[in-house]
């Protein structure tokens, strides 16, 4: 018979004697006070039922069933708290400089084989008291179960730590450790994350509004759908940081983030890169003042691969052009939607022009990396002289389309006898018969001269 089978047995007749002992006992309460806080909490919950059991004198069958089958459960529970009791592999707390009365309840509750906490009762019995938990070491723990919101964690070390949806509301982790921590959809609303180690953790979908991460380390960090609205991250290091969907607005603070330009090693990086209670910035860094610019700049600074970026981006990307307010606006919305099932990315213009750039300028830029452009020329406001100023200079398929009873603006005709590469106007008395014609009028046709016109800038096909 194997060991882990005997101890399990071991274990059951253990906890089967000590129930059948408790259902006579006539002070059993008193019984179970030096038994471990969830402990105590299950056997006040199942007694009542077991000691009616006991009330002819002895236990009888089916009776006996009922016994056996709670003396299963706890022996299950016990052998879940041995296995997660922190105390036998974190009895290191060298850097521990907080309150010891705090660790050890903390320490307890993290060993408990349920949700029952001790540390969760005592926190709700003193909810304006912050744990002080400084110089911790919860390395690699399931944090889940227990409340840190406020806490005082600065130095702690909780590297691997998993603390999914967790709450730690103003909670401070000030020079923390807590590289490869879990972190996803937790409540860090004003956290205080200033210098803390966050190389690759995992923050996704994390709510981080308010948060102070000043000077903070996210090399390699997944932030994606995470809210900063009115964060903090000026002067963190941001190489890596995965941002997709991230979520700010102008009250995030983003200015001087660093970029390592040259080649950067996490490792050196997770050994101690701060000087003096500052970040020492690489030897070769850039700074940006957006997250996802930073994104963008570790592509530019790889530029061997730019070509392949752009070629990526041209083969997939659409420009739609028109007006985006009115009854028109559904037409964009519903070429943009169509256009997904055909495998294509758009790009509606409808958002605020940067400030470095004009509206050609802008309209330029977003043409030379789009496949084709899209533009409605019903009712034009800006279309004309986008059209007028863009065609000419950028030879990438332009599909107009226009609503049945409208006629393009004057110079539109000219402007598609003289460049090949504006297709035929495609015109539409309803969204759903424009949507009928997007394939064999728009899509198909795009990707022809698309095609043809590569052919014919890589020198394969004579112009004419």
């Amino acid at each position: 018979m194997s060991k882990a089978k005997n101890q399990g047995i071991q274990g059951m007749n253990e906890a089967r004697l000590f129930l059948h002992e408790l259902a006579f006992a006539k002070r059993w309460k008193e019984s179970i006070a030096n038994r471990p806080y969830w402990e105590r909490d299950y056997l006040l919950r199942m007694m009542p039922s077991l000691r009616r059991l006991t009330r002819s004198g002895k236990i009888r069958s089916p009776h006996a069933r009922e016994l056996n089958g709670t003396a299963l459960e706890l022996a299950l529970l016990r052998g879940m708290a041995v296995e997660r009791n922190p105390g036998r592999w974190h009895r290191d707390q060298k850097k521990f400089c907080g309150n010891r009365k705090h660790l050890d309840l903390l320490l307890h509750a993290l060993g408990a084989p349920a949700h029952t906490s001790e540390w969760n009762a005592w926190r709700a019995a003193h909810p304006t008291l912050r744990p002080d938990l400084r110089g911790v070491n919860l390395w690699g723990l399931n944090l889940q179960s227990v409340s840190l919101r406020g806490a005082r964690l600065d130095g702690a070390a909780l590297a691997g730590a998993s603390s999914r949806a967790s709450n730690f509301h103003r909670a401070s982790f000030i020079k923390a450790n807590l590289s490869g921590a879990d972190f996803s959809y937790a409540d860090m609303t004003r956290a205080d994350l200033r210098h803390a180690l966050l190389q690759d953790a995992i923050m996704s979908g994390a709510d981080l509004s308010g948060a102070n991460m000043r000077n903070a380390i996210l090399t390699g960090c997944v932030l994606n759908r995470a809210s900063l609205y009115g964060a903090k991250l000026n002067g963190a290091l941001v190489w890596g940081t995965s941002v997709w969907d991230v979520q700010y607005d102008e009250s995030t603070k983003q200015k001087g983030l660093l970029i390592g330009w040259d080649d950067l090693d996490p490792i050196d990086v997770a050994m101690g890169i701060e000087e003096k209670g500052k970040l020492r910035a690489p030897d070769q860094s850039l700074l940006v003042d957006d997250l996802r610019v930073a994104h963008f700049m570790s592509l530019v600074r790889e530029n061997e691969y730019l070509a392949d970026v752009f070629d990526a981006a041209s083969s997939k990307m659409v420009l739609l052009l028109g007006r985006f307010t009115g009854e028109q606006a559904n037409v964009l919305e519903a070429l943009r939607k169509a256009l997904l099932q055909y495998g294509y990315a758009t790009v509606v213009f409808d958002f605020q022009k940067p400030k470095t750039r004009d509206l050609i300028e802008t309209v330029a830029v977003l043409a030379g990396l789009a496949k084709f452009i899209i533009a409605d020329l019903t009712e034009p406001r800006s279309t004309p002289l986008e059209s007028q100023l863009t065609i000419p200079q950028i030879a990438i398929p332009w599909v107009p389309i226009i609503r049945a009873n409208d006629e393009p603006f004057s110079m539109f005709t000219a402007l598609q006898r003289k460049y090949e590469w504006v297709l035929p106007t495609v015109r539409y008395r309803s969204v759903r018969e424009l949507l009928r014609q997007i394939k064999t009028k728009v899509v198909r046709r795009a990707e022809e001269l698309s095609e043809k016109l590569r052919a014919m800038k890589d020198g394969r096909v004579r112009h004419g």
